[in-house]
């Protein structure tokens, strides 16, 4: 990348660095394991046999706990279909209710997850706790937030509850530039004309200093702040990164340039692959 900026320079006007969409999952380590499981069973009385029922107990008082509230203030809407873009449906949703910040979705969807469950072995004749593909209820809320932009919380309703936080740093990066009183325009997810390219890729760098787990959990708590109350015994979140882009876009000065060197980087990119 060094060494194309350097070598069509006098044909670009800017240059930025930074991350693009982020996912990141929350792991509650304990109940990831069938012994981690195992263990926290011991820990809340709980006996085997009666881990099926305790598991549903929890998932229905946790669905009741989240729907309750955001059927309330006309939030709710379960999809039927996981393959919509839950994003476009937010942002639907948004504007016909004429929501321009804060929490402006919860959308209840099935979709595959890891899930662990009671299972009897025929050789041992005894009860195991399986770590095993399924399905089940996850929620999304979604978020227009004045700092960072669109952004959501998505929540596995059965054991190990896990959670996912999804966000865009293009979009973050636009309101750190409104801030910070740069103006900009913005194609989708693109900007096509900054004022000041270095003082907008210095606000993308402040981006990786950024204190995640206490934003992370900041957030989780603020889309379920029921979840900790419903375990006998909390459990806290692992935050990780699951999926990360690190995207690097190049502005050139005139769109002739870009139209005349297209054909070559397009080639370039088939031979690479």
């Amino acid at each position: 990348m060094r060494s194309f900026i350097q070598r069509f320079g006098s044909l670009i006007s800017g240059v930025l660095h930074g991350f693009d969409r982020l996912r990141l999952r929350g792991s509650k380590r304990l109940l990831c394991t069938p012994g981690g499981v195992a263990s926290f069973l011991s820990q809340v009385g709980v006996a085997f046999l009666d881990y099926k029922s305790y598991a549903k107990d929890t998932t229905l008082a946790l669905c009741k706990s989240i729907e309750t509230h955001a059927k309330q203030a006309g939030l709710y809407q379960y999809l039927n279909n996981a393959q919509v873009s839950k994003e476009e449906v937010a942002l639907r949703q948004a504007s016909d209710q004429k929501r321009e910040r804060g929490l402006i979705a919860v959308l209840g969807c099935v979709e595959p997850c890891q899930v662990v469950q009671l299972r009897g072995d025929r050789t041992t004749k005894t009860l195991d706790l399986k770590v095993e593909p399924g399905k089940c209820l996850h929620y999304y809320h979604y978020y227009l937030d004045p700092d960072y932009g669109l952004r959501y919380t998505r929540l596995q309703t059965w054991f190990p509850f896990t959670m996912h936080v999804g966000i865009n740093g293009r979009d973050w990066l636009a309101r750190q530039m409104a801030k910070a009183g740069l103006t900009y325009e913005q194609k989708d997810n693109c900007f096509t004309w900054v004022e000041d390219w270095d003082a907008a890729q210095q606000l993308l760098d402040k981006q990786l200093r950024t204190s995640w787990t206490r934003l992370l959990e900041g957030w989780a708590n603020q889309s379920h702040p029921w979840l900790p109350k419903l375990l006998a015994e909390p459990v806290p979140y692992y935050w990780s990164v699951q999926e990360a882009e690190y995207a690097t876009d190049i502005a050139f000065r005139r769109p002739e340039d870009l139209q005349q060197l297209y054909p070559r980087l397009v080639q370039f990119a088939i031979a690479l692959l």
